[in-house]
């Protein structure tokens, strides 16, 4: 049993430092110039893409929709999970702002289905 805890342990340590990681990536890829072409058709992760910051974006997807559906307003996240059990994925939209805080928000889909949405806020 105190394996588990262990692992367990170790595996939110990991988490951190994953979203640790990909904050600082978001941070120095929204640095470096547009060398040309456009973003907005671009499928890369979502600190390049402007669609998530959209508020009104947001409004439109709803609970019940698929991940497709999901990217198609939104674009591709900055990183997604899945669970213990593959049914639950989540889909995470992160970017820096400043030297403390992030802007995030999250889809959960469960059996490639929308139930729950945090907009983005300030943390």
């Amino acid at each position: 049993m105190q394996d588990i805890a262990e692992l367990k342990r170790v595996v939110r340590t990991q988490e951190q430092r994953i979203d640790q990681l990909e904050r600082e990536v978001s941070r120095l890829t929204s640095r470096s110039p547009d060398r040309g072409g456009s973003r907005s058709a671009d499928k890369s992760p979502a600190s390049l893409n402007a669609a998530w910051k959209n508020l009104k974006n947001w409004g439109r997807v709803a609970q019940g929709m698929s991940e497709k559906q999901v990217l198609d307003i939104l674009g591709y996240p900055t990183s997604a999970r899945t669970g213990e059990n593959g049914t639950v994925k989540t889909l995470f939209y992160t970017e820096p702002v400043g030297n403390t805080g992030f802007l995030s928000g999250h889809v959960e889909l469960e059996n490639d289905r929308v139930r729950v949405i945090e907009k983005p806020a300030l943390k």
